[in-house]
Order: structure tokens, then C-alpha cells, then sequence
């Protein structure tokens, strides 16, 4: 419940994904300060990607939803009504009259539901009272599998004992024999690197942002100041609808901007982070199905996806003779031309190396490799 107003929040688990559905009634002409605690209600416990749903009887007539317009009486009520929605994602879906007075009709049963929700219908019945009933029909999406998201750690690598982790290395290298074979020589780097991670680099939980994006650290502290101002009694009415006002003006323009340069700027020059917006991050290949044998080591599906590819690295392509799944497997193997490697340019190519990007199948941090070269 709601401190102070007569509401009911829960949380209800469909198909693996929580949905917050609230009951919220405003008393007419009642004060200012039921929309401010519900307000407050959600910045607590509404975050990004939240999908909420939050009906009632608000008794805001004068709202216009078409114009998202507050109208001519009871403005400051309706002005946090629509600074509520703005704020928190959510869209007003009743647009038809829902109670007929004898001044005429008026809209004052509100749905708000998250827009990351998918096709809704909104359709309105008779009831027993002189309110119709609203009924909401909405798509909660494909059933998902569940799964209990353990959180990720990851080497703190600005806490690293840098000086003991090279004095290993140094060690460890003198170990090494140029005869020895290259795959040999790579486990026993790979052992040398999980070692030093293990033993010398502590690790830090990552936290994953639920702001969105375009929400800056100015609207923020706006957000806090104005929480300030409302709590603080007797309450500024003026210093209130000021800051109310300064707060949705500069989240409107930050959204704006993001939506209209930031999103066209990553589209040309940064389409990761667009799609990454836009859609979420796909799983890693997990396993791989070769002439109906399904392979799950990554070590063995890296060998499989080369030798699919190994027509890629050759000079010309031989007859195709038996076949692997779809992939031909060739008679004839023309080799590269010879590559020259040397110490400067392998030194040139760590330096180089993305550390936002993944380890690979060995999962030996980018961080590493570029920090101890």
C-alpha cells in the first residue's frame, strides 16, 4: 500500500517476467500531496524496463490525453499526472467516456501501462455503479524460459598486484622451450594467466544500469532536489511547480536529443550500440550440430567453424570432394603465402586489442594481455 491514499500495488510473476499492477483512487478535489506519494512510490520501485500497470478513478476531468494538456481547473494535479506518465514510460489508454454526469460526460477511469508493452484493446461495459467498467486486453509475449540471473564478477584489474603478477611472468617464460609445440605452449600461457588472475587481481560485482539513457546526471539531481522540496514542510508551492516544470522541459529536450541525434550518430558510426538499444544481447554459440553430433566444447566448435571457413584462407579452391554436413571437405589444400610475425608488430597488436570486447573461448581477458605486454 500507498502511504497516505487509498492504493494497492503488487507484483505478479507471468511467464518468468514481473509485472507491477497497482488500484489507485483519488478522492475528488482532494490534495496534491496523494499524486506527489504516488509519485514517489514509483521512483522507488519502478525501474527501467518495468512493465507496470496502474488503473483507478483519478477524478482529473479537465486532463486532455489526445493533447496530454491539463486543462482549466485543478491544474498542479493534473500537471503531476502527465509529469508521472512522462517520467515513468507509461501511456494513458482510456479515451472514451467512462462516467455520465449531469453536465455531460467525462474521463476518470485511467489505465497507465508501461510502453514496453506489446498490442493492447481497451473496451468499456456497464457496471452496477454510474462508472463504466474499463477492461484492458493486452500481449504479455512468448513464454520465456526461467532463469535466476546470478550476478557477474569481474577482475578489478585497477586493484591488480601488477609488480608480483610480472615478476611470474618473467619467471614463467624463462620455463619455455622454442621446441616445444605450439598447442603445448598455449595451455601453458593460458595456465600462467589464470593463475595470476586467480591469485592476484581481486574481483568486483558488475551493476547494471536502469536509468535510461537519456536520463542525465542534471535530471537526476533535479529528480533529488525536487524529492527535497516536496518532503520539506510547509511545502514551497512556487519552488515546486518551478522545478516540476524545469525537470520535464529538460528531460523532454535530453529525450529528445537522444532519440533524434544521439540514435542517427550510432547508426553511423556506432551501430553496436544502436542494435544493443534496440534489441538485446544474443546468447554465446553453446553448441553446434555436425552430420546430426551435437559438439559442445569450445575448443571443438572454434575447429569446426575453421575448417568451414578454411576456403577463405587459400589461394584458389580445389575440386570438392566428401562432405561434412553442408561444408565441403577439400581434396587438395593450396597453403598461404608465407607470414612474416615478428615480436613488434604482436606487441603493435596487443596494444591494439578492444578491452570492452570478449575474451574468446580461452576467456583470457583483453585487459590482461594489453596491461602486462
Amino acid at each position: 500500500e500507498v502511504q497516505g491514499n487509498e492504493s494497492v500495488f503488487f507484483k505478479v510473476k507471468i511467464n518468468c517476467e514481473s509485472i507491477i499492477v497497482g488500484a489507485f483512487y483519488r478522492p475528488p478535489n482532494s490534495s496534491i500531496e496523494i499524486l506527489e506519494q504516488l509519485y514517489d512510490f514509483l521512483g522507488e520501485n519502478v525501474t527501467d524496463g518495468s512493465r507496470v500497470v496502474i488503473a483507478g478513478d483519478f477524478n482529473l476531468p479537465g486532463i486532455q490525453w489526445d493533447t496530454l494538456l491539463p486543462g482549466p481547473v485543478q491544474v498542479r494535479d493534473c500537471e503531476m499526472l502527465l509529469e508521472m506518465a512522462f517520467n515513468f514510460n507509461l501511456d494513458q489508454v482510456v479515451t472514451e467516456i467512462t462516467r455520465n454526469g449531469s453536465t455531460g460526460g467525462s474521463v476518470l477511469d485511467l489505465i497507465f501501462l508501461s510502453n514496453n508493452f506489446g498490442t493492447y484493446t481497451v473496451t468499456l461495459h456497464e457496471g452496477m455503479s454510474d462508472h463504466k467498467i474499463v477492461r484492458l486486453e493486452t500481449e504479455l509475449g512468448k513464454r520465456k524460459h526461467c532463469e535466476r540471473l546470478e550476478p557477474k564478477f569481474v577482475p578489478d584489474f585497477s586493484k591488480a598486484d601488477d609488480v608480483t603478477i610480472l615478476d611470474y611472468l618473467e619467471m614463467a617464460f624463462d620455463n619455455f622451450e622454442c621446441c616445444t609445440p605450439v598447442n603445448e605452449l598455449w595451455e601453458c600461457f593460458k595456465s600462467c594467466v589464470k593463475y595470476c588472475i586467480s591469485n592476484y587481481i581481486p574481483y568486483k560485482q558488475i551493476i547494471e544500469k536502469r536509468n535510461n539513457p537519456w536520463v542525465t546526471r542534471e535530471i537526476l539531481q533535479l529528480q533529488r532536489k525536487l524529492k527535497r522540496k516536496r518532503r520539506k514542510r510547509p511545502v514551497n508551492v512556487a519552488d515546486v511547480s518551478a522545478l516540476s516544470s524545469e525537470l520535464k522541459e529538460r528531460t523532454q529536450v535530453s529525450k529528445t536529443n537522444f532519440f533524434c541525434i544521439k540514435m542517427t550518430s550510432f547508426m553511423k558510426n556506432a551501430p553496436r550500440r544502436f542494435w544493443s538499444y534496440l534489441s538485446p544481447s544474443k546468447p554465446m554459440i553453446s553448441q553446434l550440430t555436425i552430420k546430426d553430433e551435437m559438439v559442445v566444447n569450445n575448443y571443438d566448435i572454434a575447429t569446426e567453424f575453421n575448417q568451414f571457413f578454411h576456403s577463405v584462407f587459400q589461394c584458389s579452391v580445389s575440386d570438392a570432394g566428401v562432405t561434412l554436413g553442408d561444408r565441403p571437405v577439400l581434396n587438395e589444400s593450396v597453403t598461404m603465402e608465407e607470414i612474416s610475425i615478428s615480436q613488434e608488430g604482436v606487441f603493435a597488436l596487443l596494444l591494439e586489442l578492444d578491452e570492452k570486447k570478449s575474451g574468446g573461448p580461452d576467456n583470457i581477458p583483453h585487459t590482461f594481455l594489453k596491461r602486462y605486454a
